[in-house]
């Protein structure tokens, strides 16, 4: 690689991964000579990455010759590889994979990494897709739209699904199997009546664990804040909440469970909440949100409002999104094993792929650590 290129790429292990990923798909014959790349856009969609990010590594890509780029257009690639690689491009299978949270999605990206370890490019070729509506009900839709597309896709082989419909997608679910394509549910269980391959965790069993501690803690007076997603994820999350607190004979009452958005950018929903939590009598003590991202918005809206009793409220999220993010880690949650779960997912689909009569279908369930840090605080800490 020349020494500019070699600059740029080596500014991130992410560039450097882009940049790599298009080459491949360039010296297999995929993206010929002449052929427009997609826009900085899509690409920056497709590996989750600011547009940045995309300018360098199709900026080491050119360095090397191989692509041409002119500005206001999108890059051409500049040469041919019609050798041996292209051919054996031929034998490759393509796998569909549907992500159902949103182009920023950490958890999500960390799937796809791991499934990446075993869907390598001299063999497969992957067509992802993700959420990008703001409605729960256009993303319903665009999960049914690539349902649809893969279903009647002949060159679509298999297919790796981070689900969000429920039973209303369960047509398209049966249209895909119908074609003969095999289908691995990951992070979120297949609806009740379409029997397939599932990678996740015991979602229930580690909400009752979080609610566990928060009363081993000395609270008794806990909230929930879950969503209107039918996804076993949500559902689960709640039933684990009210397990805890039944078995350890602590107040169950409906106004301690509160709705938050779908539509993560709602901020304002999250202030609504905090308000009703500090004029509740009594006020909670604790919160379980539902994931990281509403434990979050929920502890900067209670700052917002009043600081002080903010501080005075443990919170607990779900997922270990901090892990991912600069800074100390100050949220109690749950850490999700994403990248082993997408590996894992892979590794059930290329052995269907391979063999549909593989066996029955299976349940892969991975352990999910609760990780106790200083927003998790007890009761007897504060005094």
């Amino acid at each position: 690689m020349p020494e500019t290129a070699e600059r740029a790429a080596s500014v991130s292990p992410i560039v450097t991964h882009i940049s790599e990923s298009i080459r491949k798909r360039i010296t297999s014959g995929e993206l010929p000579a002449g052929m427009r790349l997609p826009s900085e856009r899509a690409i920056g969609l497709e590996f989750g990455v600011s547009r940045t990010m995309v300018r360098m590594a199709l900026h080491a890509l050119q360095q090397d010759g191989l692509l041409d780029r002119t500005n206001g257009c999108r890059p051409i690639v500049s040469v041919s590889y019609s050798n041996e690689a292209a051919a054996e491009n031929i034998d490759r299978q393509n796998v569909g994979i549907w992500i159902s949270g949103g182009p920023a999605d950490v958890g999500a990206y960390s799937v796809l990494q791991g499934a990446q370890q075993l869907f390598g490019f001299d063999e497969y070729r992957l067509v992802v897709a993700s959420r990008c509506a703001d409605s729960y009900e256009e993303s319903l839709r665009e999960e049914a739209r690539f349902l649809k597309v893969a279903a009647r896709d002949a060159d679509i082989d298999g297919v790796l699904v981070w689900y969000l419909g429920g039973e209303t997608n369960l047509r398209w679910l049966n249209a895909v199997r119908e074609s003969g394509k095999p289908i691995v549910f990951v992070d979120r269980k297949p609806p009740a009546k379409f029997a397939a391959d599932f990678v996740g965790i015991d979602n229930r069993k580690c909400a009752d664990q979080v609610v566990s501690h928060f009363i081993s803690c000395g609270h008794t007076c806990i909230a929930h804040i879950t969503n209107r997603e039918c996804a076993c994820t949500v559902t689960d999350r709640l039933k684990g909440y009210r397990d805890a607190l039944g078995r350890h004979h602590v107040e169950l009452s409906p106004d301690l469970v509160y709705m938050g958005p779908f539509n993560e950018p709602e901020i304002d929903v999250y202030h609504d909440i905090a308000r009703k939590m500090l004029t509740r009598s009594p006020r909670p003590t604790a919160v379980f949100a539902v994931n990281d991202y509403a434990a979050m918005c929920l502890r900067a809206a209670l700052r917002d409002i009043d600081a002080d009793a903010a501080s005075d409220i443990a919170i607990a999220g779900f997922d270990d999104l901090e892990r991912w993010r600069p800074g100390p880690a100050t949220l109690t949650t749950v850490r999700q094993p994403f990248e082993q779960m997408g590996l894992e997912a892979a590794r059930l689909l290329i052995e269907r792929m391979k063999n549909p009569d593989h066996g029955a279908y299976v349940s892969v369930i991975m352990d999910a650590p609760l990780v106790v840090r200083s927003l998790g605080v007890s009761l007897t800490d504060r005094n």
